[in-house]
């Protein structure tokens, strides 16, 4: 098989599963099924993102794959700066929403939901955790234009755009009128772009 074919194939696995665990339908039957112990779900659901992502990348690290073409010097330096770019903006809404994010709350015994948040970055952009993933992800194709690095951020660019179109009808169900007037007045991925 070919590896970058391989390598897509592991994407959608990860897309898929993480997709059907976060879904509301999913978190339903384990919540029966949990009863008490569904507090640690978002934990476990983290926990096992994480592991599966740790063994996509870890295929995708391990495989060689050839260069579309051979990037300049000012290439690499663009992809090192939208790479950075990226991680800042990662790093800033991981501070904001690491705990929650993570199910780390759980273990505090406490419930903990930050609510709609609507300043800092999300003023400007209302997925910027997506935007930051979508920059750095990128600048690695940017920095080295190889056939896994597309394949990696074409599967990846799809699956954020399905994903934010999922959490979209979530904050929907759970903000209702409140995150449709900030939808209207905020963009989605990139400041300015409604």
């Amino acid at each position: 098989m070919n590896k970058e074919l391989l390598l897509l194939i592991l994407w959608t696995g990860f897309a898929l599963l993480h997709s059907m665990l976060a879904a509301t339908w999913f978190k339903k039957i384990m919540q029966k099924l949990l009863k008490k112990q569904f507090v640690y779900y978002r934990f476990l659901y983290s926990s096992f993102a994480l592991l599966s992502l740790i063994i996509v990348m870890y295929y995708y690290f391990s495989i060689q794959s050839a260069l579309v073409w051979q990037p300049p010097l000012a290439e690499k330096i663009a992809g090192i700066i939208t790479g950075l770019a990226g991680l800042i903006i990662m790093l800033i809404c991981a501070r904001i929403y690491f705990a929650e994010m993570m199910g780390l709350y759980a273990f505090a015994k406490k419930t903990e939901n930050i609510g709609l948040v609507q300043t800092g970055l999300h003023k400007y952009m209302r997925h910027p955790l997506y935007t930051g993933t979508l920059l750095f992800m990128w600048a690695f194709f940017i920095y080295q234009p190889s056939v896994k690095n597309i394949v990696t951020c074409g599967a990846n660019t799809i699956y954020v755009l399905i994903g934010i179109h999922l959490e979209e009808r979530k904050l929907i169900t759970s903000f209702g009128d409140a995150y449709r007037k900030y939808a209207a007045k905020t963009p989605m991925l990139i400041p300015g772009f409604k």
